[in-house]
């Protein structure tokens, strides 16, 4: 549609700028008839000259603005893409997060339930334990301790060893294994029924 506008313009322009030259023509007929002796021939061809520029550079500039306006829309487009290929890919990270802490804490759910009076007769802050050895079945790590298996939900800290002295706790219905040498940091367990 745009470049119908622009080519039906185009032709208009060129018409009226073929009618000029034709009516000076016209003119310089009539004139020398009138007044024979002058020789204003050669200027007139020069005047002719000027009137074509005119009217193409007023073709010519519409076309460069539109063609500038078509980039400037092109970019504007390019950098709209952009910006939703950026939001789609935030969203997309956001929805692997949610997928993973949901799955987290669907294994954590899964778990079981150890009994109070079990839990402070053998778990808790006095009850340390050294894991050693974590067995690994079908990919995920477990322990286990007294009387329970347990399996590991979180990565391994850093820092942490096999060796330490850790021990169980149950914080806010979830059940966390803790190493005294690093409080406040708390990994993820849960208990096979």
């Amino acid at each position: 549609m745009k470049q119908l506008n622009i080519l039906s313009s185009m032709l208009l322009a060129l018409l009226l700028a073929g009618t000029v030259p034709a009516f000076s023509q016209e003119e310089e007929k009539a004139a020398p008839q009138e007044q024979p002796a002058e020789k204003p021939a050669p200027e007139r061809p020069q005047q002719q000259q000027k009137p074509e520029p005119q009217p193409e550079q007023p073709q010519v500039k519409p076309q460069q603005q539109e063609e500038k306006r078509q980039q400037q829309e092109q970019k504007q487009e390019q950098k709209q893409e952009q910006k939703d290929n950026q939001q789609v890919q935030k969203e997309q990270k956001q929805d692997e997060k949610n997928d993973a802490k949901n799955a987290k804490q669907e294994r954590v759910q899964r778990g079981g339930h150890i009994p109070d009076d079990q839990f402070r007769a053998h778990f808790g802050r006095q009850h340390t334990f050294r894991i050693n050895r974590p067995v690994i079945v079908e990919g995920t790590p477990r322990f286990q301790y007294g009387g329970y298996t347990f399996v590991i939900v979180d990565p391994w800290p850093a820092g942490w060893s096999y060796s330490d002295a850790v021990y169980v706790d149950f914080i806010n219905g979830m059940y966390y294994l803790c190493d005294p040498l690093y409080p406040g940091v708390q990994l993820t367990i849960t208990v096979l029924g």
